[in-house]
């Protein structure tokens, strides 16, 4: 068994100790000194005291800061998923251009070989159709010298079928002088 000091004691000390005071008040002077102490370091508030107005201001600014912090960061983010997302979709727009022009050119040399079948070939609908074929023909190659005006072959051939209808005008195509007819 262990020895504790209080359990060798005779009844005469063991009722001087039961006669002690368990609780002592400091008096005023410890507590406002101890008080005082606290304020200094500024570990403790006046009762009833607010925080100061610098000090909400202050608070203030911080969120102002976090929050326009979250705003810049998050469009940032979104400028930089929009850029993809446009470059994707014009990327798809030339896929989709390129397969249209592929399809309507199919299509442009199936209805002229059509044209081809039409017996009587001066018939007035034979001349229309040639006509029509023409004129859409020399569009496509205007648009196509609009797309790429400082390709040779498409100027060429804008200035070879420009020779042709004098009627059409090409804004700076010149007929060339040495244009081959055939």
């Amino acid at each position: 068994m262990r020895s504790v000091p209080e359990d060798n004691l005779n009844a005469q000390e063991k009722a001087a100790f039961a006669a002690l005071p368990r609780e002592v008040d400091p008096g005023h002077p410890t507590q406002d000194r101890i008080v005082r102490a606290l304020k200094q370091r500024g570990l403790l508030d006046r009762p009833g005291s607010s925080r100061g107005a610098l000090w909400w201001i202050r608070a203030a600014a911080a969120v102002l800061v976090l929050f326009g912090g979250g705003v810049a960061v998050g469009e940032l983010h979104a400028e930089r998923r929009a850029e993809r997302r446009l470059a994707l979709a014009r990327e798809q727009d030339r896929r989709e251009a390129a397969a249209l022009v592929q399809r309507t050119g199919s299509e442009w040399v199936a209805a002229v070989a059509q044209l081809g079948q039409i017996p009587g070939r001066d018939s007035d609908q034979a001349l229309q159709g040639r006509e029509v074929a023409v004129s859409a023909l020399l569009a496509a190659v205007t648009e196509l010298h609009q797309v790429a005006p400082n390709d040779p072959f498409t100027t060429r051939l804008l200035e070879a079928m420009a020779a042709g209808r004098p009627d059409y005008a090409v804004r700076g195509i010149q007929p060339s002088a040495r244009l081959i007819r055939y």
